[in-house]
């Protein structure tokens, strides 16, 4: 009986480990794909990310765009506490 429940717990854990690690390998797999996709590829294309001081604070700035000559467009959001990043 204790023989039957031990084996059924150790099916239990290897399902779930093995569960677990096709679920983070998923996640890499999309993680690189989506890097793929959103990376700037054109020679004239800019792609930067950091930190400008602004008003005396800093803040985390983004410029990504396919031509370098394009002016640079700052959005400044409406409030505290939102990013706009993920849009």
């Amino acid at each position: 009986m204790i023989g039957k429940i031990l084996r059924g717990l150790l099916a239990l854990v290897i399902t779930l480990l093995v569960v677990v690690a096709g679920a983070l390998l998923y996640r890499a797999w999309r993680q690189c794909e989506n890097a793929q996709d959103l990376s700037i590829r054109t020679p004239r294309g800019i792609e930067e990310a950091m930190y400008v001081r602004l008003g005396g604070v800093d803040q985390w700035v983004q410029i990504r765009g396919d031509d370098r000559s394009n002016p640079v467009l700052l959005f400044v959001h409406g409030g505290p506490g939102f990013a706009e990043s993920p849009l």
